[in-house]
């Protein structure tokens, strides 16, 4: 019988199939524990199913006062076994809702904002168009771009409209300063032909941003001229 006392919450929430609904309403009617359970926790727990976007039945209420009425003639009154019942209950639901919530705030906290999102909001974010060369012989992209952050000491890469590289190949950006090219990453556009993503590596004014196309994996060094390039 115990796993009838389990089924206050789901029964409350709604969440019940159609024979646990009926097995645990046929309970309701014997289970004077339940009852009293119900009644205490339902104001808290039907809010806590609003807040995440679950309604309760529209006849909940009116369905468990009236089991109430049909089993018991005295008014329910809370008591020192139910009341430790309802703490423990609210202790096991919010407990792993906590836990959940530091993990949350501390992964933020370790890690941050997102860094693409971390460049493009900073203070003293500038944009730069990427020119094509002539290398590049397919349709231009709509939008070919590069924002950089110097006190973020990063770039993002941004296309919109780029078609697929040939083949199995890659595009790959580089980050070129007096010393040569640093690679920066491989992509390929998303289906829409869209890219945005963080160049690896540290970016600093003066240094040229290039992609180029390469075989599947990326190279250490580019093999071919540059499709696109832009000082930071």
């Amino acid at each position: 019988m115990s796993e009838m006392h389990d089924l206050v919450a789901p029964y409350l929430l709604g969440s019940l199939d159609e024979t646990e609904h009926n097995s645990f309403e046929a309970h309701l009617k014997e289970c004077q524990r339940c009852r009293e359970e119900i009644v205490e926790l339902e104001p808290g727990l039907t809010g806590l199913a609003a807040a995440n976007a679950v309604t309760p039945p529209p006849d909940l209420r009116e369905r468990v006062l009236s089991a109430v009425t049909a089993e018991s003639t005295a008014p329910l009154e809370a008591n020192t076994e139910s009341a430790a019942r309802a703490g423990n209950w609210w202790s096991r639901w919010l407990m792993p809702a906590a836990a959940i919530l530091i993990v949350v705030v501390g992964a933020f906290a370790i890690f941050g904002a997102n860094p693409i999102d971390a460049v493009l909001d900073a203070p003293d974010a500038t944009t730069v168009a990427l020119a094509a060369s002539e290398e590049f012989t397919g349709p231009p992209p709509n939008d070919a771009q590069v924002t950089f952050s110097a006190s973020q000491q990063s770039a993002v890469l941004e296309f919109d409209t780029l078609v697929d590289p040939d083949g199995d190949n890659v595009y790959e950006a580089w980050l070129i300063d007096a010393s040569g090219a640093i690679p920066a990453g491989t992509f390929t556009p998303d289906s829409d032909g869209t890219v945005v993503i963080k160049l690896d590596g540290t970016a600093q004014p003066g240094m040229v941003v290039a992609v180029t196309e390469e075989p599947a994996g990326g190279s250490p060094q580019p093999t071919t001229a540059p499709l696109f390039t832009a000082e930071l």
